[in-house]
C-alpha cells in the first residue's frame, strides 16, 4: 500500500510506502520500573529522522529534539518519539521509565507545575496543590519497607500528555489526547500502551477524578486492554475491548484523604465493593480495579478505574451497537432514544400493578429481577446519596428491544451514620411502607410494583437467594469481597497516605495504621450480622414474610446420579411442598398448586 502526497512546488506526486507511516520506533529498553541509570538507544528505518520529547508533548516533523546519540536515563522520564521520512511521521511512540526511589522523594514544588488552590468539598475550605510525598510516612519504619512493595504490587497507569493541556483539562471541561501505559512492575510482560482521550470527571477538587475515552483511538476502532481482566475480583467476566464508552479513574471524592467530607472514614473501597457486589449477584455490572496514577512521571495517587455504565458499556456486555442503547443517569439522558424510558416513567408507572396485565406490560419495560437485586444491594449498604442521585441505567432499542436495567454506581455514602444514613442494612426512608410515591422514578417504581403480590413474592425469593445459603450477599460472601479488595491495596495505600494523607492542611497526616485499617475493620464489623439487620428492616415494613424458606442439604449445581437431597423446614411447623418438573409449587394466588 502506498500513501501519496502532493508536492506543490513541483506539481508532482510522491508516493511513500505505508510501512513508513505505521512503522514503530524501536526502544532499546522496555517501559516500566528501574532502579539504576541506563542509556536509551532509539532506532527506526534507514533514512528516518527520529525526533523525541521528554516533557510529555508529542513530537512533530518540525518539533522535538532530533535524535543523534543514546539518551541518558537516570531519573523518572517520559520519552515520546516519532520517525520522520519525506515530511511524513510515524505514530508517536511513548515509553515511561519510573524510578521509585525518585517517586518516594517527590518534592512539593516542581518547576512548570503550578501550586494552585482548590476547594476541599464541604464549605469554602481550600488547600494548595503540592506534589510532595510526605517524608514522615516515607521514612516511618512502620511503612518504609512496604511502601516500595505497594508501589509494585498493583498496576500503574502512566498518563503522558502536554502539560498545559493536562492543566486545562484538570481545571476545566475539555478532552485532551494522551498516552496511557498500564504497567505491571512484577510482571512486565503484561505491560500495555493505549492512545486515549482524557477528561475531567465530577467536581473540581484537589484530587480530581478523571475519565479515559476511546472514541477516537485507532481511527475509531478503540483499544484492547486486560486491565479489568487482571482485577482482584470478577476478572473472568470482564471485557478487554474498549471502543466507545468511558473508564472513570475514581479518586475517592467523598471518601478521600484529600476531601473534607469523610477523611477519617476513608478506605477507598466502598464503591468498588458496591459494583463488585452487583456482578456477584447478577453476573454483570461495572468492572473496576485499583492502580497508581502517574502524570508525566509525577505520582498522582491511588485511583479506582471503573467502567462507566453508559451505552458503550451496555453494548459490550449485552450486545448490539452503541447507537442501539439508551443510557441515562441522575442528570438525565446521556445518549440514545428515551422514548421507552419516557413511557416507563410516565403512563406505565402510574398504572395499577395489582392488575396482572399491567404487571405483565411492566416486565417489558423494566428488568424486574435486575431492579430487585439493585435495590437489595443498595439497601444493604444503607446508601443515602440516592435515589435522587447516583443511579445509572439504560435499555436497548432498535431491532432488538430489552427492558431497562439499573447499574450500581457511586456507593460512597454507605455503611455510615453520616448524611442521615444507617450503619448498614435498612430500607431507605423513601421506599418504606408509610410512603405511597416519591419524586424519583426508582421510588415510584417500587411503590407501584409492591401492590402486586407476584412482585413481592419474587422480591422475597430474591432476598432469600442473595442473603442465604451460598448467596452473594450473605455476611460471609460480603466480608470475603471486602477483604479481597482491601488486601489488594493494603500496601498501596501507604503511597496514597504519603501523597495525600496531609492534603487537608489540618495538622493531621492520615496513615494506613491509624486511619485506613480501623475504617476497614469497622465496615467489616458492620457486614457481620448485616443480613439479619436487613431481614429485620424488611419485616418491619411488611416486605418479607415471617415464614422462613426451606433449607437444602446441598446447593444446586453439577452432581452425580443417586445424590440424596434433604429439605429442612426451619419454621417448626407446617409442610414443605416441592416439584421435580420445574413448575412452581405455588399458584399465583398463593395457594398450593395441584
Amino acid at each position: 500500500m502506498n500513501l501519496c502526497r502532493t508536492v506543490v512546488s513541483t506539481i508532482a506526486f510522491v508516493c511513500l510506502p505505508f510501512f513508513l507511516i505505521s512503522q514503530s520506533v524501536n526502544f532499546s529498553q522496555p517501559r516500566g520500573f528501574y532502579s539504576g541509570p541506563f542509556s536509551l538507544t532509539l532506532s527506526g528505518l534507514a533514512g528516518q529522522q527520529l525526533r523525541y520529547t521528554t516533557n510529555g508533548t508529542e513530537p512533530t516533523v518540525s518539533t522535538g529534539t532530533v535524535y543523534t546519540a543514546p539518551i541518558s536515563i537516570s531519573t523518572t522520564s517520559v520519552i515520546r518519539v516519532i520517525g520522520v521520512s519525506g515530511g511524513i511521521a510515524t505514530p508517536v511512540q511513548t515509553h515511561s521509565y519510573i524510578f521509585l526511589n525518585d517517586v518516594i522523594r517527590q518534592p512539593a514544588n516542581i518547576p512548570g507545575w503550578p501550586n494552585k488552590s482548590y476547594l476541599l468539598g464541604a464549605g469554602t475550605s481550600t488547600a494548595i496543590q503540592d506534589y510532595a510525598m510526605d517524608q514522615s510516612v516515607v521514612n516511618n519504619p512502620a511503612y518504609s519497607a512496604d511502601l516500595l512493595k505497594g508501589l509494585k504490587e498493583i498496576p500503574s497507569i502512566s498518563l503522558v500528555l502536554d502539560k498545559a493541556s493536562f492543566q486545562s483539562m484538570y481545571d476545566g471541561d475539555i478532552e485532551v489526547p494522551a498516552s496511557a501505559e498500564i504497567l505491571y512492575a512484577n510482571n512486565p510482560a503484561q505491560n500495555e500502551q493505549l492512545e486515549v482521550g482524557v477528561e475531567a470527571h465530577s467536581h473540581l477538587r484537589l484530587k480530581r477524578s478523571l475519565r479515559l475515552t476511546f472514541d477516537n483511538a485507532n481511527g475509531g476502532a478503540g483499544v484492547q486492554s486486560n486491565i479489568f481482566k487482571n482485577a482482584p475480583l470478577n476478572g473472568n467476566s470482564a471485557t478487554n475491548q474498549f471502543i466507545k464508552g468511558k473508564v472513570v479513574l475514581r479518586g475517592g471524592n467523598n471518601r478521600s484523604w484529600a476531601r473534607n467530607w469523610n477523611p477519617d472514614r476513608t478506605e477507598y473501597t466502598r464503591d468498588e465493593w458496591y459494583r463488585s457486589s452487583q456482578i456477584a449477584v447478577s453476573g454483570t455490572g461495572s468492572q473496576g480495579t485499583f492502580v497508581h496514577l502517574y502524570v508525566n512521571g509525577l505520582y498522582w495517587g491511588l485511583y479506582n478505574p471503573a467502567e462507566r455504565p453508559d451505552a458503550g458499556f451496555q453494548a459490550k456486555y449485552f450486545g448490539g451497537n452503541y447507537e442501539d442503547w439508551l443510557s441515562f443517569d441522575s442528570d438525565g439522558i446521556r445518549s440514545g432514544d428515551g422514548t421507552r424510558l419516557s413511557y416507563l416513567s410516565g403512563p406505565l408507572v402510574k398504572k395499577d400493578m395489582s392488575v396482572a396485565t399491567n404487571y405483565q406490560e411492566m416486565k417489558g419495560y423494566l428488568d424486574i429481577e435486575n431492579f430487585i437485586d439493585y435495590l437489595i444491594i443498595t439497601w444493604m449498604m444503607g446508601m443515602t446519596d440516592w435515589p435522587a442521585n447516583n443511579f445509572q441505567g439504560g435499555n436497548r432499542n432498535g431491532h432488538t428491544i430489552t427492558a431497562n436495567k439499573y447499574f450500581a454506581w457511586d456507593g460512597e455514602w454507605t455503611f455510615d451514620v453520616s448524611n442521615g444514613g444507617s450503619n448498614g442494612a435498612w430500607v431507605h426512608p423513601d421506599f418504606r411502607s408509610d410512603k405511597t410515591t416519591g419524586n424519583t422514578l426508582l421510588v415510584q417504581l417500587w411503590h407501584s410494583l409492591r401492590k402486586n403480590s407476584e412482585f413481592m413474592n419474587l422480591f422475597a425469593d430474591r432476598v432469600n437467594r442473595n442473603c442465604f445459603g451460598s448467596g452473594a450477599m450473605t455476611d460471609a460472601a460480603s466480608i470475603s469481597r471486602w477483604t479481597t479488595l482491601n488486601n489488594f491495596i493494603s500496601n498501596a495505600i501507604i503511597a496514597e497516605s504519603a501523597r495525600w494523607g496531609d492534603a487537608l492542611g489540618d495538622g493531621v497526616t492520615r496513615t494506613k495504621n491509624q486511619h485506613w485499617q480501623p475504617e476497614v475493620n469497622r465496615v467489616a464489623g458492620l457486614m457481620q450480622g448485616n443480613v439479619q439487620r436487613f431481614i429485620n428492616a424488611l419485616r418491619a415494613e411488611g416486605y418479607y414474610p415471617l415464614l422462613l424458606a426451606p433449607g437444602f442439604s446441598r446447593e444446586g449445581g453439577i452432581t452425580t446420579s443417586g445424590t440424596s437431597l434433604t429439605m429442612t423446614n426451619t419454621n417448626g411447623k407446617g409442610n414443605i411442598f416441592y416439584t421435580l418438573n420445574g413448575t412452581d409449587p405455588r399458584q399465583a394466588n398463593g395457594t398450593v398448586s395441584a
